[in-house]
């Protein structure tokens, strides 16, 4: 019996060894993409401002390689595990054609390339540029928001039909606007034969303009647009006059806080690499100016806001200068993130305001050491309202998350504006 034991036992065991010993074929490293090449324009971009994105398939770990050299070539990221989009922009360029190959590699291998190709600077920007659109009687067809980025000189192309005998140029607009609120009509001229026929109007707008709106008005009869094309010209053109253009701003300052009369004590600046060092508790300070806060502390010209355990909050002085008005308002500030904290934080409006529908809003910051400027549009503040801007997280929710909350804040502005037509003085 005890034989027969052994030789079951000695044949379990071969079979366990030979398991263990067997080997499992690893799956080959992949990497592809949808396109070999990805063509962009001379102000880096695909088309009407929109990013070129290379869509990458793979199984692993990959990495991007362009050539040292190649400083014009802005690239979302450089390496990736798995499918991933990169978007890809370029400088502007000012000079002829460049191309570049970027090379996608795996850890064992696989690869693949894909051809990035800039037009030269000669070649005529296309802003816009839009497929056959019907304009039904009464009605308007929006084309929505065109990037222009400052631009001032373009060539307008389009071809249009009208469905009766004629076409009554009176009844057909195209119209243009900077905010899309207040429109101008487009003077563009051509006969009054329906058939199809093709008009060029050159025209230049004020500098600086980000963005224009555009849309088709049928005020009376059926039409049709074959196309439309917004370019970019070299030779100028009709001085084109929006509403805003004929307006000034006049801002009213109410409150302007830029923490310089603070004594830092032994509070030193950040930097990248460092969070710098905390002076006292804000508190400390002879005259707080009005300001009332909690767990904050001062810095050279600005105030670090929260701890590791607690969260902290600035509030500001009442807007008593608004005195019996009710105004909307911009509220204005820096911030910088504390350096892998929490990214949000959180503006609360008290006694009077909204922010939108409601009396509070979170605001994501980045949780890099770097100032950034931010605003918020406050409605119906009065002057009793205060501002209340500190860390999204409670002190609660800090300790029992493990993740601290902390911010640094500089430069708070609160004003209103009044708008005031030059036409009407």
């Amino acid at each position: 019996m005890m034989k027969n034991g052994w030789i079951i036992i000695s044949a379990l065991s071969a079979a366990v060894l030979s398991g263990c010993n067997a080997t499992v074929e690893a799956e080959e490293d992949y990497v592809r993409t949808e396109t070999a090449t990805v063509n962009i324009n001379k102000r880096g971009f695909a088309e009407a401002g929109k990013k070129a994105v290379v869509r990458i398939e793979s199984n692993t770990y990959w990495i991007i390689r362009v050539p040292e050299e190649c400083d014009w070539l802005k690239l979302s990221k450089k390496a990736g595990d798995g499918d991933a989009e990169v978007e890809v922009m370029a400088e502007p360029n000012i000079g002829d054609e460049r191309w570049v190959m970027m090379e996608i590699v795996t850890l064992r291998g696989g690869s693949t390339f894909v051809d990035i190709v800039q037009e030269s600077s000669s070649e005529s920007y296309v802003y816009y540029k839009s497929e056959a659109i019907k304009v039904a009687d009464g009605t308007t067809v929006p084309l929505g928001a065109v990037p222009i980025y400052g631009q001032d000189s373009f060539i307008l192309t389009l071809t249009t039909a009208a469905s009766g005998a004629t076409f009554d140029r009176a009844s057909f607009k195209l119209q243009i606007s900077r905010t899309g609120e207040r429109w101008v009509d487009v003077p563009f001229t051509r006969s009054n034969k329906s058939a199809a026929e093709e008009s060029v109007y050159a025209f230049r707008v004020k500098s600086g303009v980000e963005q224009v709106f555009l849309r088709f008005v049928s005020v009376k009869g059926d039409f049709e647009v074959g196309s439309i094309i917004l370019s970019e010209s070299t030779e100028g053109g009709e001085n084109l006059v929006f509403y805003e253009d004929n307006v000034t701003y006049v801002y009213h300052t109410l409150l302007e806080e830029d923490f310089e009369w603070i004594d830092p004590g032994t509070g030193t600046v950040f930097t990248n690499s460092s969070a710098g060092s905390d002076g006292p508790n804000f508190n400390k300070q002879a005259d707080l100016h009005g300001w009332t806060n909690s767990y904050t502390y001062v810095r050279p010209g600005f105030i670090k806001l929260g701890t590791a355990n607690e969260a902290g909050w600035m509030q500001s002085p009442r807007l008593s200068l608004l005195g019996t008005d009710v105004k909307d308002v911009l509220l204005e500030f820096n911030a910088a993130g504390y350096n892998n904290d929490n990214d949000l934080i959180e503006i609360t409006v008290l006694n009077g305001g909204l922010i939108g529908n409601e009396v509070s809003t979170t605001i994501n910051i980045g949780n890099v050491r770097v100032w950034t400027p931010l605003s918020v549009n406050i409605s119906g503040a009065n002057s009793g309202t205060q501002i209340k801007i500190g860390s999204s997280k409670s002190t609660a929710e800090i300790k029992s998350s493990g993740e601290a909350n902390r911010f640094f804040l500089d430069n708070v502005k609160v004003s209103w504006y009044e708008v005031i037509n030059l036409n009407e003085q």
